[in-house]
């Protein structure tokens, strides 16, 4: 017999007790998911609830990024220093089109699907900060 607080929030979700385990792991305040969900017109469901989650891994990763490419101009600046390699790398990638969610309420993925390997090496960091916070590991789909 399910705990009727679990009942009920798979009555909200309209999903079954084994599903509600997708986002346990995540570190998000789920009132933040929440409002990202409210900002974004969506009826809360579990597939909804996991898009947020996602949603709120990538805005950070993206705040990471831009955070990065300016501590980098600033050195390039203060140095008259070239393009390097992590800031070209910095400017190409885009954690709103890169990382896709495969989501069929058995499992769920989260896939670099484009831009992988600049991902793996220049913002490994991120990556390990996007998977402690959704509960969600990246996982490379190029090359």
């Amino acid at each position: 017999m399910n705990d009727p607080r679990t009942d009920w929030l798979c009555a909200i979700l309209g999903c079954g007790c084994a599903d509600i385990s997708l986002i346990e792991h995540t570190t998000y305040c789920y009132d933040d998911v929440l409002v990202e969900l409210a900002q974004r017109g969506c009826r809360l469901t579990l597939a909804s609830l996991c898009n947020g989650i996602i949603w709120l891994g990538k805005k950070e990763m993206q705040e990471a990024i831009d955070q990065r490419i300016a501590e980098l101009e600033e050195a390039l600046i203060e140095c008259e220093l070239h393009m390097t390699p992590e800031y070209r790398a910095l400017l190409t990638v885009n954690p709103e089109e890169d990382i896709k969610m495969d989501f069929n309420y058995l499992d769920m993925h989260v896939i670099l699907e484009s831009n992988a390997s600049l991902y793996l090496e220049y913002l490994m960091d991120e990556c390990e900060q996007f998977q402690d916070h959704t509960g969600f590991g990246l996982e490379g789909d190029e090359e």
